[in-house]
C-alpha cells in the first residue's frame, strides 16, 4: 500500500495536504475537505461516521501535561459554498471534535481513527438534506501546528454491518488496520450523553460514563497511551476558585470486566482506577479540559509508569472506561462531553508484570475500624449537640486505588518497615506527665540499641496531638527537639502563659465559665512559640507544612471549629505533611505558631482563635485523645497495605470519672470531660488487634492513674499575706482539674516518676517494639 493510499471503502477522502498554525489562545481553523450537499437517502440511512487522518503536530511539548492543542472536527455547513458551520437554536456551532493529534509526533505521521459517531450522537441527529459535511483542521496557541497529509471518512448505512463501539473489539475485521508506513493508530471514543454526579456527604459518589470496546491480548500488547478529554465543571454555586489538586470533582480512567459494569475491576482489594484530571472551575471551557496523558513515551516517566500499570492490569475481554466522581458535601461533577483516546502501536510488547499489594484484609479491617469510631463519636456526643464529625474517619472505608498502590517494580523480598506512631493527649500543664513517660521509653530504646543520643522524631513516622499534646508534637516532631529540650521549653512557656490572669474581674475558672470569658491572654503563648520556632528553624513565621511535602516525622495537630456554645464538634486537622488527593486540604498555609495557637484555644482558659474568617477552639471535648484521628490518617498517607509496628498513646492523667450528657454545670465538670481520654483508649483496645498486621501486639497506652494517690498526697508551699507561707494539701482530684497550675509541674513529674516504677513490663515491651529497625535514617 502506498503511503498516501486510502482504503477503497472510504465515503469521502482527501489527499491534499492542509496546514493550520496556532497564533494565540483562540482557535485557528480551516476547512480541509467536504462532501457534496447530502441527499435524503444518506441523511435517513447513515448509521455511523468516522474520520481517519494521517497527520502530525509541531507543538512545543517540553511539558507534556499541559496538553495537545491540535485537533480535527467534523462540522455541518449550511451549503456547498459556506465557510462557517451552521448554528443551532442556541447559536452554537454544529461542530464535533473527532480526535487530537498524537502529542509531539515529529518523526512521522500517525494514522488517527477518530470518534465513531452513531445514531446516538448529536451529529447524525442534526444532519438535514442539503447540508454539507466537512472536516475542519484546528490549532491553538503559538508554536502549535496541525499538519494533515491525507484523510478520509468512513460512512456506513443501514444495509451494512453495524459499527458501534459496544459490539466490536479492537481486533474485529470491521476495524481499519494500520498500513506499514503508519507509526501508530489512535482510536477515539466519545460519550453519547452528559453525566451528573452530586456528593451529599463524605462518601465517594461515582458513575461509569462510557467505555472502549473489549480488548484482546494482541491489542493489550500494543497499547501505548490513553488520554481523556472532557467538557465539564464543578458546582455552579461555588464562589471561589480552588487550587489545582484540591478539587473533589474529578475523572478516573478505570478498568472494567465488561462495558456494562458499574464498578471498577478489583484485584486483591485494589480498585483498578487511575486519576485523569479534576475540574478546576464552575465554567465549561469552550475547548475542553485535557486529562493526564498516560504515555509510554513520557520522558518524565511518571505517566509512562502508569500506562505500564494500566497495561499490566488488563486481561483479554476487559475494557477501559471513564468514571465521573464527586466527594464531600456540596461537590458536583457535571460532564457535558467526553472523549477517550487510546493509542496503539505496530510493535507488539508484552505487558510488564505489575505488583498489586494484597490489601483485602486491611481494607476489611479499616471498614470495621470506621464503624467502631463512628459509633464511639455518636455515643460521646453531648445531648442536643451534633455528632462529632471528622472527614478523615469517613475515608477509612474508601477504596484502595491502583494509582496509589500499584508499582511496576517487583515486590521487595521484605516488607516495608512497620509504622511507629505517637498520640499525645491534651491536659494543660499535665502534659509534662506525657513527656516524662516518653522520656523513660526513649531511655529504654537507647539502652536496647546502645545509642545514647536518640530523638523521638528519628523513630516515629507520625505524631498527633491535641492542645498541650499538640504543642508537644510540634516541638518534638516539627522542631526536632529532644525530650529534654521540650521539658525545658515546657517549663518556660507554661510559666509565661499561666503566671498572670488576664484581668481584675475574671480571675477564677468558675467566673470565666459562667460568663463565657477566658482567664489568660494568648499573646505570651504566641510570642513564646514564635521564639522557639525562630530558634530552631530561623524564621518565626515558618510554615507548619514542610517544604519536602513528605517529612520524616509527620505531625498532626487537632483543633475544632467553634460552635455557638463554644465547643467544637467538627474536627480540624492541621498537618505538617500533604495528606494526598483524597482529603480536602482546607487548612493549609498556616505558620507553626498559628497551629499551636488553634490547638491550645481551650474555652475558659483562652480566647477562641480566628483565622481566615473561621473560629477555632482546641479539640478537647471531642478529640482530647487524638489516637482515633491518627489511625484515620494512616491509609490516606501511607496506604492500606502498610503495617503498624508500634502505636503509642500517652495521656496526661486519668481525671475523676464524669458522664457525657449530664451537662457542664461547673468548670470542674468541663475540665474532667474535656480531658477524659480513656473512652477513646478503650475503643482502640477493642479493634487494635485487627489493624495491619492483624494479630500482632501493637498498641500501648500509658496514663498516670489514681492508683498511687490512694495512699499518698502531695503538698506544695503557697504564699500568704505579708510574706507568710503555708502548706497546702492537694489530692489527686485537685491535680487532675488543674490545667493551669504551672507551679505544680514538678509535683506532676514526681507523681509520674513514681507511677512509672509500676509500669516496667509495659514500658519495656513498647520500647522493644519501637526499637525494631532502629532509626529511620
Amino acid at each position: 500500500m502506498a503511503p498516501t493510499e486510502i482504503p477503497e471503502h472510504a465515503w469521502l477522502k482527501s489527499e491534499k495536504e492542509c496546514l493550520v498554525k496556532g497564533v494565540d489562545d483562540s482557535a485557528a481553523s480551516q476547512i480541509w475537505f467536504k462532501s457534496k450537499p447530502l441527499e435524503r437517502n444518506f441523511c435517513y440511512r447513515v448509521t455511523q461516521l468516522q474520520l481517519c487522518t494521517d497527520s502530525q503536530d509541531q507543538g512545543w511539548v517540553d511539558k507534556r501535561a499541559s496538553g495537545n492543542w491540535t485537533w480535527f472536527e467534523l462540522v455541518i455547513l449550511p451549503g456547498e459554498n459556506a465557510t462557517q458551520p451552521r448554528v443551532n437554536k442556541e447559536g452554537k456551532e454544529l461542530a464535533w471534535r473527532s480526535h487530537n493529534n498524537k502529542l509531539g509526533d515529529l518523526a512521522g505521521f500517525t494514522r488517527h481513527f477518530g470518534v465513531v459517531f452513531d445514531r446516538r450522537s448529536q451529529l447524525l441527529a442534526n444532519l438535514e438534506v442539503g447540508d454539507v459535511l466537512a472536516v475542519r483542521v484546528c490549532a491553538r496557541f503559538s508554536g502549535w501546528e496541525n499538519k494533515a497529509k491525507s484523510g478520509y471518512i468512513v460512512a456506513r448505512v443501514l444495509n451494512e454491518d453495524l459499527f458501534t463501539p459496544h459490539f466490536w473489539t479492537l481486533t474485529s475485521d470491521v476495524v481499519p488496520t494500520l498500513a506499514p508506513h503508519i507509526v501508530d493508530g489512535s482510536y477515539s471514543f466519545v460519550s453519547t450523553s452528559s453525566c451528573v454526579v452530586k456528593a451529599v456527604n463524605n462518601e465517594l459518589q461515582s458513575k461509569i460514563w462510557f467505555t472502549t470496546p473489549a480488548l484482546d491480548q494482541d491489542y493489550i500488547n500494543r497499547l501505548e497511551a490513553v488520554q481523556l478529554i472532557t467538557k465539564s465543571r464543578y458546582q455552579l454555586d461555588r464562589t471561589l476558585e480552588v487550587k489545582k489538586g484540591d478539587s473533589f470533582s474529578w475523572f478516573d480512567i478505570v478498568i472494567l470486566k465488561k462495558p456494562t459494569d458499574t464498578v471498577p475491576k478489583t484485584e486483591t482489594g485494589v480498585s483498578l482506577v487511575w486519576l485523569s484530571h479534576s475540574n478546576g472551575s464552575k465554567f465549561i471551557d469552550e475547548y475542553g479540559h485535557q486529562g493526564q496523558l498516560f504515555d509510554e513515551e513520557d520522558k518524565e516517566q511518571l505517566r509512562a509508569r502508569e500506562i505500564i500499570q494500566i497495561k499490566g492490569s488488563l486481561e483479554p475481554g476487559d475494557v477501559i472506561g471513564v468514571r465521573v466522581c464527586a466527594q464531600f458535601p456540596g461537590w458536583e461533577n457535571y460532564a457535558e462531553f467526553g472523549q477517550l483516546v487510546v493509542r496503539l502501536s505496530h510493535s507488539d510488547s508484552k505487558p510488564k508484570p505489575v505488583h498489586v499489594p494484597d490489601v483485602a484484609k486491611a481494607d476489611h479491617a479499616y471498614r470495621e475500624v470506621q464503624d467502631a469510631i463512628n459509633r464511639f463519636y455518636r455515643e460521646v456526643s453531648p445531648n442536643d449537640e451534633p455528632v462529632y464529625r471528622s472527614a478523615t474517619v469517613s475515608l477509612l472505608s474508601a477504596e484502595a486505588r491502583a494509582d496509589q498502590l500499584i508499582t511496576d517494580d517487583p515486590p521487595p523480598p521484605y516488607e516495608k518497615r512497620p509504622l511507629r506512631l505517637l498520640s499525645l493527649d491534651g491536659g494543660g500543664v499535665r502534659g509534662v506527665s506525657s513527656l516524662r513517660i516518653l522520656k523513660r521509653i526513649m531511655e529504654k530504646v537507647a539502652e536496647i540499641e546502645n545509642k545514647p543520643d536518640i530523638q523521638p522524631w528519628q523513630y516515629f513516622d507520625m505524631m498527633a496531638g491535641t492542645s498541650t499534646g499538640g504543642l508537644i508534637a510540634l516541638m518534638l516532631g516539627r522542631l526536632h527537639m529532644t525530650v529534654e529540650e521540650c521539658e525545658a521549653a515546657y517549663n518556660e512557656i507554661t510559666k509565661r502563659v499561666f503566671e498572670h490572669k488576664s484581668g481584675y474581674i475574671i480571675r477564677h475558672e468558675g467566673t470565666a465559665f459562667i460568663s463565657g470569658s477566658y482567664l489568660y491572654e494568648a499573646k505570651p503563648l504566641e510570642d513564646a512559640i514564635r521564639e522557639y520556632v525562630a530558634k530552631k528553624l530561623g524564621d518565626p513565621e515558618a510554615q507548619l507544612t514542610e517544604t519536602s511535602g513528605d517529612p520524616e516525622c509527620k505531625v498532626l495537630v487537632m483543633a475544632a471549629l467553634a460552635s455557638k456554645v463554644e465547643d467544637g464538634n467538627t474536627a480540624v486537622h492541621l498537618r505538617s505533611y500533604d495528606v494526598g488527593p483524597s482529603v480536602p486540604s482546607e487548612y493549609t498555609g498556616w505558620p507553626i505558631w498559628k497551629a499551636a495557637r488553634a490547638t491550645s484555644a481551650a474555652p475558659v482558659f483562652f480566647k477562641s482563635f480566628e483565622n481566615n474568617g473561621k473560629v477555632f477552639v482546641d479539640g478537647g471535648l471531642g478529640w482530647n485523645n487524638p489516637v482515633l484521628e491518627l489511625i484515620a490518617d494512616i491509609p490516606a498517607v501511607f496506604g492500606k497495605d502498610r503495617t503498624i509496628g508500634c502505636l503509642l498513646s500517652l495521656g496526661t492523667g486519668i481525671p475523676p470519672e464524669m458522664q457525657f450528657g449530664t451537662g457542664l454545670s461547673s468548670v470542674k465538670d468541663f475540665v474532667s470531660i474535656a480531658t477524659n481520654s480513656e473512652r477513646a483508649h478503650l475503643q482502640v483496645m477493642k479493634f487494635s488487634s485487627i489493624l495491619p498486621r492483624s494479630g500482632d501486639e501493637k498498641y500501648w497506652r500509658f496514663n498516670l492513674s489514681k492508683q498511687l494517690s490512694d495512699k499518698d498526697w502531695v503538698g506544695k508551699t503557697v504564699k500568704g499575706w505579708f510574706g507568710s507561707t503555708k502548706d497546702e494539701k492537694l489530692t489527686y482530684e485537685d491535680i487532675m482539674v488543674k490545667m493551669d497550675d504551672w507551679e505544680g509541674i514538678e509535683m506532676i513529674r514526681t507523681l509520674t516518676d513514681e507511677w512509672l516504677k509500676r509500669e516496667t513490663k509495659g514500658l519495656t515491651d513498647c520500647a522493644q517494639r519501637l526499637s525494631m529497625g532502629g532509626e529511620k535514617n
